[in-house]
């Protein structure tokens, strides 16, 4: 949570002063761009399924 409150504190500061990220990612080399969209991809798939209080299920056949 706190990582994710940083991230939108540095943006929203960042547009403060003018610069536009979104602007500054799309002039950005293709795959440096393809990089950014999948790293927060996994970003949100890894702390949004395994964040706190994640319990790990038992397989459904692991008694038998």
């Amino acid at each position: 949570m706190l990582i994710a409150l940083a991230f939108i504190f540095v943006i929203s500061v960042l547009n403060e002063k003018g610069i536009c990220v979104r602007g500054a990612i799309a002039k950005k080399n293709v795959v440096i761009r393809w990089v950014a969209v999948y790293a927060l991809i996994m970003f949100i798939i890894i702390f949004g399924a395994y964040g706190k209080g994640y319990v790990a299920v038992d397989p459904i056949y692991a008694n038998f």
